[in-house]
Parts: C-alpha cells; sequence; structure tokens
C-alpha cells in the first residue's frame, strides 16, 4: 500500500481463480470481453516454469474453457489523491486496478446495482494479497440508449484490503454513465471523488473527513449476476456502512 491508500505499481500475479466467479456467460461472446482470461492463462503458463511445457500443455485448454465458460465481466478503474503530502521516488501518479469481476442487478422495484470486484492473492500469503471492491446503486435503468446520473453519498461504496491494510469509503461527488443492458451485459463508466477511512484495532475507523481524498474513475462490462452483485453490494455495507433510504428525485438526462 502506497501512502495515499493505493495499491502497488506493476502488473498483478494473476491466478487461475480469478476467472473461476461462476457468473453467466450469454449466448454471443464478445471477444473483448475474454481478453481477462487469456491473461490469467498467461500466468498459469509462466508458473509452470520451463521444464513443465508438457503439463502446461495439458493443463492450458481447461484454464481457457473454465474462462470462457464462466464469465466475470471486466473493467479497469483509476484512482488518483486529490492531494498528496509526499511522493515518494518510485511511487506512480496514478494506480490502475484490472477488474476481475463485474456484475449487475435490477430489483423488481427498478433499483440497479453495479459491483466491481479486484483481487490479488498472492503467492506468498495473506499478507501481501489484496481486494478492492466497490458497489454503485441508482433508481433505474436508462430509458434510452444510456443515461447520465449523479453520484452522492448514498450511491457509491468502496472497500479495499492489503494485509492487515483496511480501507473504506463512499463518494462525495461524482457522475455514472450506464447503458441500456443488452443479452446480459451491460457497460458503463464512472467518475468519483472518494474520501477514505481507515480502520485501526484501538480506534475502529477513522472519521471521514480526516482521511485522503481519491479520485476514482473507470469504466466496465457487467453481466447480469443478481447473487453476485448482491453479495459484493453486501459487503461494502458491511459494519454500519449501509446506505440511507432511497429519495425520489426528478429523472437525469437521456442520452
Amino acid at each position: 500500500m502506497n501512502h495515499d491508500g493505493g495499491f502497488p505499481s506493476g502488473r498483478c500475479a494473476s491466478f487461475v481463480k480469478h476467472c473461476t466467479c461462476g457468473g453467466r456467460t450469454p449466448p454471443r461472446e464478445r471477444p473483448e470481453s475474454i481478453v481477462p482470461c487469456f491473461g490469467v492463462a498467461r500466468s498459469a503458463w509462466a508458473l509452470a516454469g520451463p521444464r513443465g511445457r508438457r503439463s502446461r500443455r495439458r493443463i492450458l485448454p481447461s484454464i481457457l474453457g473454465a474462462c470462457l465458460l464462466a464469465g466475470c465481466g471486466h473493467g479497469v478503474v483509476h484512482t488518483l489523491p486529490v492531494s498528496r503530502a509526499d511522493l515518494p521516488p518510485g511511487e506512480p501518479l496514478i494506480q490502475t486496478l484490472p477488474i476481475h469481476e463485474a456484475y449487475y442487478h435490477v430489483e423488481p422495484d427498478g433499483q440497479v446495482t453495479v459491483a466491481l470486484r479486484y483481487r490479488h492473492r498472492s503467492l506468498l500469503g495473506p499478507a501481501l494479497s489484496a481486494e478492492w471492491i466497490m458497489s454503485i446503486v441508482v433508481d433505474k435503468l436508462p430509458a434510452g440508449r444510456e443515461r447520465l446520473y449523479s453520484l452522492t453519498t448514498r450511491e457509491v461504496r468502496m472497500a479495499q484490503t492489503r494485509g492487515l491494510d483496511r480501507r473504506r469509503g463512499r463518494a462525495v461527488s461524482g457522475v455514472l454513465v450506464l447503458g441500456a443492458p443488452r443479452g446480459g451485459r451491460m457497460r458503463g463508466r464512472f467518475h468519483a471523488a472518494v474520501p477514505q477511512q481507515v480502520f485501526t484495532a484501538l480506534g475502529g475507523w477513522s472519521p471521514a473527513h480526516r482521511g485522503s481524498i481519491m479520485t476514482t474513475t473507470g469504466a466496465f462490462e457487467a453481466l447480469e449476476n443478481p447473487a453476485k452483485a448482491r453479495a459484493i453490494r453486501a459487503r461494502t455495507e458491511a459494519d454500519g456502512f449501509d446506505r440511507p433510504p432511497r429519495i425520489t428525485t426528478a429523472p437525469a438526462a437521456e442520452k
């Protein structure tokens, strides 16, 4: 974890479990949606070592098959502190997280949940493993091709862990653009200001106004999966971080 609460730079050590997430794959798989799975397969190929050619050739078809059938959604998120107290040599100016899982769900009342997840499982153990999750909840789907939403403290919840370091946040401002779902998939992009809270064993969660504010922006293609979306949302709302009751507002701009 760097000084401002981001994750280290560089490419994460992807693992096969990144793709065994049990999402729903639509009848026609888009080529760009399976790119992250080939990254997982490539990592497994490298881990087998120079002497493991035969074993690699045996397991590679299974890895790719599992990835294609799993269907996790994908995306990318960038984070940048609004201000810094320090800038050590080698610290990246912008943190980039590949999203390994992206889901959405529409409730009977029309409420839409988008859930994103990044995870890095270190071969050296939990102390070097990391996870970042986010849930975004808005009132209803776009009526047209896509819709612009305003983000406030209700819509966005974020939580991240790296070893014993735990942080969470909710957006104070921002925007979200969602496209109309097609074939069980929904694309979106967002930009939000998210103050962070830090957890300590003695003091619990720090006040939000004392934490660094992270500019968080990203794009995703989510798969429809109610169970996965609800599970990630519940985790982002844990420890008293639940959302306030819905307030009906005037509809935002349709595109």
